[in-house]
């Protein structure tokens, strides 16, 4: 707290997320009530770190220092997409997304090469209307701030930050933490959020009869989602089409909104859960999806594989590793050693799991789906019209592995899923496949890896020359442009 703050106040726990305002004595006055009223600092705070802590030649302050009105300002127009909007845009098909700063990133150009002067401006506007509702950056230009980005993941919120590649305009000013990822309980966020503007804005209309800060002060104050806020929680195609086309649907998603939400936060529905992994436009597709979910059997899966279940968050660099390393356990823990796997649809029928093999109409962008519930119930299903060749081959392999680790009761694979839980879930799909020790000791005589070997190791374990190079990528046995060579000439 600053010598001259008349007002310092944290909320919500460092720990998880906090956010924490002081309120002092602006040093270079407008005149406006408003903006003077509202200098101070701005800590913000993710699992333990200070995000917006920095050092200069003036030393190192845990706060961001300024005129605080515009963030607030922000934190109004946007709270409610901020906390609540699940899904990106579409315009990183095909490329993996860590988080929300690299969701940016990735779509520095539009999705596709010399894209039609209308396509390239609604890629724009998109990328640009995403950014403004979940980028800190766009609450205050004239503000050093860092470079975080919010955006609701399931459950929870995700905060991630990148002080490396987009530093400030400022050169004498750095922050502490460069790059980086948490995940926070999104009810826990909203509150945050939600308790810190009425707090702070009702102690500055009190100071003042401002009228523009009593404005703001009541805007908080009423500032609660509504019943048709489940629009955020999956995409906006799908939102618009339930609301124009299922009216029945709509109706059951504005009750379970108006049941269950809290100030800003909207929780996801059992259905919202479903369809906020897809973009679907056509009433059959979303129809489609909700029969495959409702597929789940009455038990529980085996007590073999329930205690596999082992769901925990995707780590946001390099998540195949966990993918790769649990699949070796899971053979461990199954006998299966080194051996081609025992027929995936039939063990995990076996086991209690749900496995339609059959067509169920779901559209193609999806080519895996996979629900667990809290009981252990599961179902998993390889889409054989999916378009993704890849995920179809070692669709069942990457099914279980999201059923084993996913800490989302559903997934889907395809067009749409590009998180850290998608590669993951890929990766112990290989690794299953192909054992690193049976695949070492199969190529432990042969003097270089071609295609010749490439197809034997895959007709001994029964994987395709896309899964196989892809393992032997992983593996650091080939690079990745003999994978691409020998994927071709061995198919």
């Amino acid at each position: 707290m600053g010598m001259n703050d008349w007002y310092q106040r944290q909320f919500g726990d460092r720990g998880a997320f906090a956010l924490s305002v002081s309120l002092g004595v602006d040093p270079h006055r407008s005149g406006l009530a408003s903006r003077d009223l509202s200098w101070g600092a701005l800590e913000i705070w993710a699992g333990g770190r200070c995000l917006t802590r920095s050092v200069s030649e003036g030393g190192v302050s845990d706060g961001v220092r300024w005129t605080l009105l515009p963030v607030f300002e922000w934190l109004l127009d946007v709270g409610l997409r901020l906390v609540n909007e699940d899904p990106y845009p579409r315009l990183s098909h095909g490329i993996d997304v860590p988080d929300g700063v690299a969701w940016y990133d990735a779509t520095l150009h539009p999705p596709v090469a010399r894209a039609e002067a209308d396509a390239e401006r609604r890629w724009f506007l998109r990328r640009s209307e995403w950014r403004h509702h979940h980028a800190l950056r766009r609450a205050a230009e004239d503000v050093v701030l860092p470079n975080i980005v919010f955006r609701r993941l399931g459950d929870h919120t995700e905060v991630s930050w990148d002080n490396e590649a987009w530093s400030v305009a400022r050169k004498d000013v750095q922050f502490v933490e460069r790059r980086g990822r948490e995940l926070v309980s999104a009810a826990t966020f909203a509150s945050v959020v939600r308790t810190m503007l009425v707090d702070v804005l009702r102690e500055l209309a009190r100071k003042t009869s401002d009228e523009a800060l009593v404005g703001l002060a009541k805007r908080a104050d009423g500032f609660v989602a509504g019943v048709q806020d489940w629009k955020w929680l999956v995409h906006r195609a799908t939102a618009t089409l339930i609301r124009g086309e299922m009216p029945d649907l709509a109706r059951e998603l504005d009750a379970a909104a108006g049941q269950t939400a809290a100030g800003l936060y909207v929780p996801h529905s059992p259905t919202t859960s479903v369809l906020r992994h897809a973009r679907l436009e056509r009433r059959a597709d979303v129809e489609a999806v909700l029969r495959t979910s409702a597929l789940l059997p009455g038990q529980s899966v085996a007590q073999d594989v329930r205690a596999l279940i082992r769901p925990r968050p995707a780590a946001s660099r390099r998540p195949w590793d966990d993918g790769n390393d649990y699949a070796e356990e899971v053979r461990d823990a199954l006998g299966w050693g080194t051996d081609p796997l025992p027929n995936l649809v039939r063990w995990m029928s076996e086991q209690g799991l749900a496995v339609p093999a059959q067509d169920l109409g779901v559209p193609s962008m999806i080519s895996v789906f996979a629900e667990r519930t809290d009981d252990a119930r599961a179902i998993v299903h390889v889409n054989p019209n999916g378009a993704s060749r890849m995920k179809r081959e070692i669709g069942w392999a990457t099914a279980l592995g999201h059923v084993l680790l996913d800490e989302c009761p559903v997934a889907m694979d395809g067009d749409w899923e590009h998180w850290p839980t998608s590669a993951r879930a890929r990766a112990f799909g290989v690794a299953l496949t192909l054992p690193e020790e049976g695949v070492r000791a199969f190529l432990a005589t042969s003097s270089a890896i071609g295609k010749d070997e490439v197809r034997a190791l895959g007709a001994k374990y029964g994987s395709s020359p896309l899964a196989t190079t892809f393992r032997l990528k992983n593996l650091g046995l080939i690079s990745r442009d003999q994978q691409m060579e020998l994927a071709h000439l061995a198919s």
